[in-house]
């Protein structure tokens, strides 16, 4: 997708498995998947947003870009009311 529009005016909205939860998908992302998202994302020509989990990992991976910390209401708090009510993520992006 990225390489076919590819062009100045493009917006990407892209939704990876969050790094460390790849077991909970159907679809196998490995870590080198997510070292290849990064580098297909460094030839972007448009913008770029990605969420991602908030972590050390991640944040090394995208140090070059533009990261914003944000919290949202943890999806399953109803189902763990002894956890944390916030679920921290970050925002990646290129602008």
């Amino acid at each position: 997708m990225i390489r076919t529009y590819n062009k100045p005016k493009s917006f990407y909205y892209l939704d990876p498995p969050y790094y460390g939860t790849e077991k909970y998908y159907q679809v196998q992302f490995t870590e080198e998947d997510h070292i290849r998202l990064r580098k297909s994302l460094e030839k972007v020509k448009g913008k770029f947003l990605l969420p991602y989990n908030d972590c050390e990992y991640i944040k090394e991976l995208y140090k070059d870009y533009s990261i914003k910390e944000v919290k949202r209401p943890h999806n399953l708090h109803s189902k763990f009311k002894d956890k944390e009510q916030e679920y921290k993520e970050l925002i990646v992006t290129n602008y």
